[in-house]
């Protein structure tokens, strides 16, 4: 059965040109085995050759493959997005599926707007403006906004509210919005709250804008404006929350997601934990399907490939076991 599978692989593997891809092994009823991707399909089918460096699963699915399928892309992203797309489709039993497979949110502030809005965004980042995450979960990018707001003063309202100028927002009276719905701030002053929570966003770092608070506090109080140095008081001290709960201090890491695998009576669970410019994005449990015979590092490359196929990856991937690749 096995050698028969290998003369299979061998003769495909014949025919395959030297660019990246993606190929299929199929068994007898035309059911998808596998799907993979290669940055060189050639090399990577004939890897498949050498029975005694292979696991026992791969092992046991060379041994039913009749059959091969393959499809040449221009580049190794392509092959990776190819892969996933179809994995998600077929779900063969010999890849490891994520159950959970929905798009993170991030957070996203336009750049068409004079005063833009601070706003949750899941799916394809086509529109004008900054996004900042991958955040682990709706709740996490929920009470991140809310920080920002109550931080920075940065509306969620809709443009039609802002662009009527005529009303102002409830978030208004709650000291989280400086009121562009209603013309209490100049398109040139918002703009600097803009800068202020990308700049946070983006480093991390605020350690500038906490000095800033505390000067127009100070300011504030002097000329006997109690109300503005409240506000600012409140402001800084939400400031200071946000860095001492989610902030981490490791050195030479400042992105990083953190994976860690275990199992249990046959279910594995993958907990990640997301950094981004030292501050904590949140975490998440994956259950991914997977064959039974996968050892740890089996499910752990083949939930990382998956991961990260449409997803940007950052500086640093720490996992608690070893993995080849």
């Amino acid at each position: 059965m096995t050698l028969l599978g290998q003369e299979i692989i061998k003769a495909t593997s014949k025919t395959l040109p030297n660019q990246p891809g993606v190929y299929q092994m199929q068994d007898d009823k035309g059911n998808i085995l596998y799907i993979g991707k290669a940055k060189v399909l050639s090399n990577r089918v004939k890897n498949y050759l050498s029975l005694n460096n292979l696991t026992r699963r791969i092992q046991r699915m060379i041994s039913l493959t009749k059959s091969m399928n393959f499809f040449v892309t221009n580049t190794e992203l392509e092959a990776i997005i190819l892969e996933c797309n179809l994995i998600k489709k077929h779900k063969p039993r010999f890849n490891v599926l994520l159950r959970d497979d929905k798009s993170f949110p991030y957070i996203f502030i336009s750049s068409e707007h004079d005063f833009p809005r601070i706003e949750k965004h899941r799916g394809p980042q086509t529109k004008k403006g900054r996004y900042y995450g991958p955040f682990a979960s709706p709740d996490a990018v929920n009470r991140t906004i809310n920080t920002i707001q109550r931080i920075f003063l940065l509306r969620s309202c809709t443009d039609k509210e802002v662009n009527a100028g005529n009303k102002l927002c409830f978030n208004y009276y709650l000291k989280r919005c400086s009121g562009p719905c209603g013309g209490k701030i100049t398109k040139e002053a918002y703009s600097k709250l803009i800068e202020a929570a990308d700049d946070f966003l983006s480093s991390g770092n605020s350690q500038k804008i906490q000095k800033n608070f505390t000067d127009q506090m100070y300011k504030a109080s002097k000329i006997n404006n109690f109300e503005l140095a409240a506000s600012l008081r409140d402001r800084l001290k939400a400031l200071k929350h946000i860095e001492q709960n989610n902030s981490i201090k490791i050195k030479d890491i400042k992105n990083a997601d953190i994976f860690a695998i275990t199992s249990n009576e046959g279910k594995t669970c993958i907990y990640g934990s997301f950094f981004r410019n030292n501050t904590s994005y949140g975490g998440k449990a994956f259950y991914p399907d997977h064959d039974n015979l996968l050892d740890h590092e089996e499910i752990m490359l083949g939930f990382l490939n998956i991961f990260y196929a449409e997803k940007d990856i950052p500086e640093t991937i720490i996992t608690n076991i070893a993995i080849q690749h």
